[in-house]
């Protein structure tokens, strides 16, 4: 229970710590007498450049895809079912060197 507190107390403070700082810097120094204080100076970044359309668009598949896109769900588990609703090794995840299947792939994201 203490050890729970004393990491309770230390989130509030490292989160409560960074909401303090900025990212932009001050420069000043300190003045004579008879000299005016120079204003402070701020670093802005500069602007980035607009994408040019290179992004590509994604592609889903994977066993999560097929069944929101199937009329009939239970079809997909169905080894006597027509050829419409796609071959189980479509989704079926196989190791290069030694041909045996390492899992399903549930969701997959192409790019």
């Amino acid at each position: 229970m203490k050890n729970l507190f004393i990491v309770l107390i230390l989130t509030v403070c490292s989160i409560s710590n960074s909401f303090g700082q900025t990212n932009q810097t001050e420069i000043s120094k300190q003045t004579e007498v008879g000299q005016k204080p120079k204003q402070a100076v701020t670093i802005v970044p500069p602007a980035k450049p607009a994408p040019t359309g290179l992004r590509k668009k994604a592609t889903y598949s994977g066993v999560l895809v097929q069944v929101t896109k199937t009329d009939n769900p239970l079809q997909l588990i169905n080894p006597f079912a027509p050829a419409r609703y796609g071959s189980g090794f479509s989704n079926l995840r196989v190791d290069p060197v030694t041909g045996r299947a390492q899992g399903i792939s549930l969701l997959t994201i192409g790019y």
